[in-house]
């Protein structure tokens, strides 16, 4: 892999002067071999599908643990707003192909969005909780004590909030 090389190219339908130089250009990182470019988004491809088939491994594997630590239903939605903005954002980007700074903005509003599609299901339901001062019901408690005994240490339930 050849290392990146920073390159100026004039813009597509960009303006001119009188001896035909282009007067508008973008820079941009490139290697010497445009193949490079499509293995690195093959490889995120990759990684991040992998990443999504563990997370649904996971999630199954949970299903049967009590309520508090029971996720699974904000796991789907975190997944399912990922690929709502893979199926919304990736051809938007595609399509502003020659277009380098709207391809960023959109690229960047991505990016926001899925960081809160990911982190507003998993924590708002842990603050609200928290907010409202929920006690722990039996099956949490009976799931601490046995995972506590599990390791020779006891645990100490109490009905008060802390």
């Amino acid at each position: 892999v050849d290392p990146m090389e920073w390159v100026r190219v004039p813009l597509v339908g960009g303006s001119t002067d009188r001896f035909a130089r282009p007067m508008e250009s973008v820079g941009q990182c490139q290697t010497s071999n445009p193949g490079d470019k499509t293995i690195f988004g093959w490889l995120l491809f990759l990684i991040n599908f992998l990443a999504l088939i563990i997370a649904n491994v996971e999630s199954y594997k949970a299903r049967n643990h009590p309520t508090e630590f029971n996720e699974n239903q904000y796991v789907a939605l975190s997944m399912l707003g990922v690929l709502e903005l893979a199926i919304i954002g990736l051809p938007i980007t595609f399509l502003l192909g020659d277009h380098p700074d709207a391809q960023f903005l959109v690229a960047s509003v991505l990016v926001a969005l899925l960081c809160f599609v990911i982190l507003l299901p998993t924590f708002v339901p842990k603050l609200s909780m928290r907010h409202l001062q929920r006690l722990p019901d039996k099956n949490y408690t009976r799931f601490l004590a046995s995972n506590n005994n599990n390791n020779n240490t006891s645990i100490i339930t109490s009905n008060t909030p802390s």
